[in-house]
């Protein structure tokens, strides 16, 4: 099966880049907190929905019901979507703060962030079973920085290993948030082992990015993340 590049709805990826964004890769988003980087994650997996492909929402730092509102307050419904089976959140917030975790069919909970076998176990059921329906698949990851923070390195970066291959092996594509607070090593690590890397930044109040990769760069260039 060849590697066939995808919609986004992001002109950084569907016309700077003419597309460099192709399923099977792994893409870090990285960026200080508070940039823009998970309206990016939302825009990608919602367009993907629209296109007819499942989406898994990977949650470290909020509740389900708080990225669902994010959701509702950039005027996308992915209520139908969640029904179906299309969306599916991966909760490891919830019970880590101790909070209230409601079952619902488009939820999977894990008992804590530091349990990286059991979110293993759950995202690899998750994408295996997308694979058998023979549904293309996109996994938006926010955010790493709280791995970081509940789990050692080498941990960590084991998990991601194992998860990059995984999404390779079923031609799906990942977008996984980075906060730029983390230390430097880190960072470095997990950029040696995406595709590429696509960076946020604000200043006085606008947002820039730039998309960077082993074999080119762009410049920096203001966006609106939620309409270009």
């Amino acid at each position: 099966m060849k590697y066939m590049s995808l919609k986004t709805d992001l002109r950084i990826f569907d016309k700077d880049l003419r597309g460099i964004l192709k399923r099977g890769n792994n893409v870090l988003v990285l960026g200080p907190p508070m940039s823009g980087k998970r309206a990016l994650l939302i825009r990608f997996i919602y367009t993907g929905l629209k296109e007819g492909e499942a989406g898994i929402f990977v949650v470290t730092d909020h509740t389900v019901d708080e990225v669902r509102k994010i959701f509702r307050d950039f005027g996308l419904e992915v209520g139908e979507y969640e029904k179906e089976g299309l969306l599916i959140y991966v909760d490891l917030y919830s019970k880590t703060a101790g909070l209230r975790s409601d079952e619902h069919n488009y939820v999977r909970y894990v008992p804590n962030v530091g349990d990286i076998t059991t979110l293993a176990v759950v995202l690899n059921d998750l994408i295996s079973d997308v694979a058998s329906k023979g549904r293309h698949l996109r996994l938006a990851f926010d955010n790493l920085t709280t791995l970081f923070l509940y789990n050692e390195t080498k941990k960590v970066v084991r998990f991601l290993h194992v998860l990059f291959g995984k999404l390779r092996a079923v031609k799906a594509i990942g977008l996984f948030s980075l906060d730029t607070c983390i230390p430097h090593q880190d960072v470095l690590t997990i950029e040696g082992m995406v595709n590429g890397v696509l960076e946020i930044k604000k200043e006085r109040g606008e947002v820039y990015v730039r998309f960077r990769s082993f074999s080119f760069s762009t410049d920096w260039a203001r966006y609106d993340l939620l309409v270009d």
